[in-house]
């Protein structure tokens, strides 16, 4: 059984303007600080919740083992705290995971679902590009020092923005003196396996894809194919971190999205 607890009380947030509520969900090792060029131009229209995850950012460290499910089941407590009955769930990554998992828990709390540069299916498929698999990160996270992991995770998101590395280093260095709040982190994110159930997704879903980041290329055509209507979107000139790399491609992507069911 799981060991993470359920939270009583609102995750670490930013809330700010006014519409309906949109909720932003950052990627593994980081905060909510990710989205920091899109807060202020989504909350020009609406209600913008960025939340720190779990063990992420002011949230505190993981007590136990968790799964992609136990962070969805926070992030509704998060809502539910902040009443807020239904919400516009855009997640990167990690936080696509979630998203993901949230919308096929609760389905009328997701009124529609952006999913940026984010897996169904981590362990991958046939013929897909290896980095990402369990075996590989497992050992790396195990056998790396701390401080060489988010080295090496923060120069790759750097590379075809270099202000990512900064901000990178800032937020992971939270991991320097608990490497078991990484490893449940990760492990949750490698075990997640949506990829059977994307069918019975039944929220207005946009995929956004980078156009430079192979291994998350075939999850998006999954994502897209698997996910009843969805939209696919590839944002020119980007890599894993697609919103830093092309904000207004990103941003010009999202809200023409929401447009289409405000």
């Amino acid at each position: 059984m799981n060991a993470a607890p359920t939270t009583s009380q609102a995750l670490p947030h930013e809330r700010r303007g006014a519409g309906f509520p949109l909720l932003l969900l950052h990627g593994a090792m980081v905060d909510r600080e990710y989205w920091r060029e899109q807060i202020p131009v989504f909350a020009a229209r609406y209600e913008v919740i960025a939340c720190d995850l779990p063990g992420h950012g002011a949230a505190p460290p993981l007590a136990g083992p968790t799964s992609i499910a136990d962070l969805a089941r926070e992030v509704l407590a998060t809502l539910d705290a902040l009443d807020l009955p239904a919400v516009r769930v855009l997640g990167h990554s990690l936080g696509g995971m979630v998203a993901q998992e949230l919308a096929l828990m609760a389905p009328e709390r997701v009124s529609a679902l952006i999913l940026a540069d984010t897996w169904c299916r981590p362990r991958g498929y046939f013929l897909e590009p290896f980095p990402f698999r369990t075996t590989y990160l497992h050992w790396i996270l195990r056998a790396y020092p701390v401080a060489q992991v988010i080295d090496i995770m923060s120069k790759a998101a750097a590379l075809r923005t270099p202000a990512v590395r900064p901000y990178a280093l800032q937020t992971m260095s939270r991991y320097l003196g608990d490497r078991e709040t990484l490893l449940h982190i990760w492990d949750a994110a490698t075990a997640f396996d949506s990829h059977e159930r994307l069918e019975r997704i039944s929220a207005p879903t946009l995929i956004v894809a980078s156009d430079g980041y192979l291994f998350t290329a075939a999850q998006a055509v999954r994502l897209a194919a698997g996910i009843p209507g969805a939209a696919l979107a590839v944002i020119p000139r980007t890599g894993h971190w697609v919103n830093w790399d092309n904000p207004v491609a990103f941003q010009e992507a999202v809200m023409r999205f929401l447009e289409t069911i405000d």
